[in-house]
């Protein structure tokens, strides 16, 4: 019988004595073997798409930016193989990569960080900083689910 994973996305890890006003990220269920697609956009452009016969010009909004990622699950040992395909758009560039990391059940993966994204640690931060840019994943076990 196939595990069931809760698989949970954020901008950053919990840490212990953190306030935030960001969101906590976004948590689903899925079965082992099955794939789990998340997507969002931001912004909008027009494009004109072409002529038609009658001279009329067709226009199309799409996302001035836009991300989606694809995780596929997998139980080796006492590790889960995740195997991700990550697509960015920002303007006209477009970014695809695939990969794969192994996560004890329980721990946070970094997926992507901030360029220069050093960690700080033993001391209190005041920012209004925003970590869009930076995604982590935590794969935990889900106990009885059948």
């Amino acid at each position: 019988m196939a595990e069931t994973y809760r698989l949970t996305l954020a901008p950053q890890p919990p840490a212990s004595g953190t306030l935030t006003t960001a969101s906590p990220g976004v948590s689903v269920q899925a079965a082992e073997g099955a794939t789990v697609t998340l997507a969002r956009s931001r912004g909008a452009e027009s494009r004109a798409a072409g002529v038609g016969p009658l001279g009329w010009v067709s226009v199309a909004s799409v996302p001035a930016s836009a991300e989606r990622l694809r995780l596929t699950l997998s139980r080796e040992g006492d590790e889960v193989r995740v195997q991700l395909v990550v697509a960015r758009k920002a303007g006209d560039d477009l970014l695809r990569y695939e990969g794969e990391v192994f996560a004890t059940p329980g721990e946070w993966l970094p997926l992507w960080q901030p360029a220069g994204g050093a960690q700080e640690t033993g001391h209190r931060t005041y920012s209004t900083r925003r970590d869009d840019d930076s995604l982590w994943l935590r794969v935990e076990t889900v106990a009885g689910a059948d």
